[in-house]
């Protein structure tokens, strides 16, 4: 069984976030310190990590560094209520697979550690046939399983049909065996990112149009992958009507 461990120095959250895990499926094991958490890393190898950044007695960014540094193979999904941008950039700079501002329910903690561990064991592309042939087809390029998801029922329930791949490398292969009319794509992910994604779009002269779909809303990052050829530019989360607006301005330029 999967070992998920909690990091909490709240008792009381602890006991809440093990329920949650093990209401899930998971087999667990909690720590309230860095120390105890690092040490039980060493020993145990927990299959995955959640963290909580808010605590009294560890400081949680700090921890997250030396996780992310000494055993950055063990994934981490962060909970972290009125968490500041500046700190949910860090967030995503160190790798971290999911946060979490609010308290997950079962569904969401089972699909996000879930989707973590399939893409850490698959060896295969995650990209799959579109189900309808005759609609508009869309390939989501996106490292997270659960984000995979959202998007994929946003733009089904929109009448598209999608594809899915897990990092930009099999992005790249999806499109060279299935021709998208789009690609939805994030930017930060394991092998190949969004920007390098783009990169090779532009190299290989691939004229297949992309919306950049991410949690990073910095000016900067944003004006490189327009400038890289990117249609539109849109933060995470975006609602079925916003999607709707922008693929509709794209298809009928």
């Amino acid at each position: 069984m999967t070992t998920i461990l909690v990091i909490n120095d709240s008792k009381f959250q602890r006991k809440k976030l093990v329920d949650i895990l093990s209401s899930a499926g998971f087999k667990t094991a909690g720590a309230g310190t860095a120390e105890a958490s690092l040490e039980h890393i060493r020993r145990e190898a927990p299959e995955g990590i959640l963290l909580s950044l808010i605590m009294m007695e560890t400081e949680g960014v700090p921890l997250l560094h030396m996780l992310r540094r000494d055993h950055p193979q063990i994934p981490v999904i962060v909970l972290s209520p009125n968490l500041e941008d500046a700190t949910h950039q860090q967030c995503v700079d160190l790798g971290v697979h999911e946060v979490f501002k609010r308290l997950p329910n079962t569904e969401e903690i089972r699909e996000s550690f879930q989707s973590i561990l399939d893409l850490d064991r698959s060896v295969a592309p995650t990209a799959t046939l579109p189900a309808s042939v005759g609609k508009k087809t869309i390939l989501i390029v996106d490292d997270s399983k659960f984000q995979r998801k959202k998007i994929r029922q946003v733009l089904q329930g929109l009448g598209f049909a999608t594809l899915e791949a897990g990092n930009g490398k099999e992005g790249l292969l999806a499109i060279e065996q299935y021709s998208p009319d789009l690609v939805v794509i994030d930017l930060l992910m394991p092998i190949m990112g969004g920007l390098e994604f783009l990169h090779e779009m532009k190299t290989q002269r691939i004229l297949i149009p992309v919306i950049v779909h991410t949690n990073d809303s910095q000016d900067n990052v944003r004006r490189d992958c327009l400038d890289l050829g990117a249609m539109a530019f849109l933060n995470k989360p975006s609602n079925p009507q916003r999607f709707l607006s922008v693929i509709d301005s794209i298809f009928h330029k």
